[in-house]
């Protein structure tokens, strides 16, 4: 299957996609980039709209793909002579109905004995161990642990990856288990139109949202995840009460990477590093604000499936989503021109 070059979430809903397809269609996947994963190797796109690798010395590996990172999705390798499909190729030869297939994956019954034969290895099995546990908790949704434990099982890190993720996460380890709030600002391409748009929204917004819920816990320490520099420091300086957790990285102030430009390091392997930490330590909270993108659900399904959350008092703990608030839930719904909502936020 194709790999798109989007962001960190999305390229790996459609993984997510895919397997679930390919068991529902009996069929094995591997996946394959055109040219090189974006999170592999540093692109660039070119006037005529196709994109190339820029500069092969800061790729991550010879490969520039997903064997950069990650161990194997299944036993049958990537053809090296065909050129991989898109996924919609994939499900139109396979499904009546491919618009569909997503639902009846998501609510496949991924516990049946069949899908041992699918991928046989001890991590998927571990996995079906694990579904089993969730489906006891009626209040969690097919959807969200489903997409959770898939990329828990697509992003399965090799050793060295293994080592520079525990690295990162190690850096933050300050981050309270079960007692700390994820905030997701999402800044870098809100004021690029596209068809559709992201708005800006200020800290402060965020903050008048999930107050309740961060007095109900009595968290003081929120794990700020942004693409802009510039609201680190308008976090810090309207509201020092809290403390703010935070990758000391590069970031873009605003929208000054661009759409889709995911690399202010110009390094795929510091970039992807950040990333896969961040998806370890957001499990650890029991608060999620976040925006409405891909990220930010991802990061949602990943602290309601992921973890035991928290204990409400009554000597148990339970497998639980967090108090979820969505800031800008409607912003999709309306389009302006390039130059309508502005902010050097």
């Amino acid at each position: 299957i194709k790999l798109i070059n989007s962001g960190w979430a999305a390229d790996f809903n459609l993984m997510t996609w895919a397997l679930s397809a390919g068991h529902v269609a009996n069929r094995s996947i591997s996946f394959k980039p055109r040219v090189a994963w974006h999170y592999s190797a540093l692109m660039e796109e070119l006037p005529s709209g196709r994109k190339v690798v820029k500069d092969r010395s800061t790729s991550a590996c010879k490969s520039q793909d997903l064997d950069c990172y990650f161990l194997p999705v299944s036993i049958c390798p990537s053809s090296k002579y065909l050129p991989p499909i898109p996924l919609d190729d994939f499900m139109r030869t396979n499904f009546k109905k491919p618009d569909v297939v997503g639902l009846i994956a998501y609510h496949k019954q991924w516990d049946d004995e069949k899908l041992q034969t699918f991928i046989p290895n001890k991590s998927m099995r571990n996995l079906l161990a694990k579904i089993k546990l969730f489906r006891s908790n009626k209040e969690i949704s097919a959807k969200k642990f489903y997409s959770a434990l898939l990329y828990d099982y697509l992003s399965r890190p090799k050793q060295e990856f293994r080592v520079q993720i525990a690295a990162k996460v190690a850096e933050l380890d300050r981050l309270k288990r079960g007692n700390c709030a994820v905030m997701h600002v999402r800044r870098g391409d809100a004021k690029i139109m596209v068809g559709w748009f992201r708005k800006y929204h200020n800290v402060s917004e965020y903050i008048q949202a999930g107050k309740p819920f961060l007095d109900k816990r009595g968290i003081k320490q929120i794990f700020l995840l942004t693409d802009s520099s510039l609201a680190i420091e308008e976090a810090e300086g309207e509201f020092p009460q809290y403390e703010w957790i935070y990758f000391n990285r590069e970031r873009y102030k605003a929208d000054e990477g661009g759409f889709e430009n995911q690399l202010p390091s110009k390094s795929p392997r510091i970039e992807s590093t950040y990333l896969a930490a961040t998806m370890e330590l957001v499990k650890r909270c029991s608060v999620i604000m976040k925006s409405n993108s891909h990220l930010s659900h991802l990061m949602h399904w990943l602290m309601c499936a992921g973890r035991k959350m928290y204990d409400d008092g009554d000597g148990t703990s339970e497998y639980a989503c967090p108090d979820s608030i969505v800031i800008g839930s409607h912003d999709h719904d309306e389009l302006v021109s390039e130059t309508g909502i502005r902010s050097n936020r």
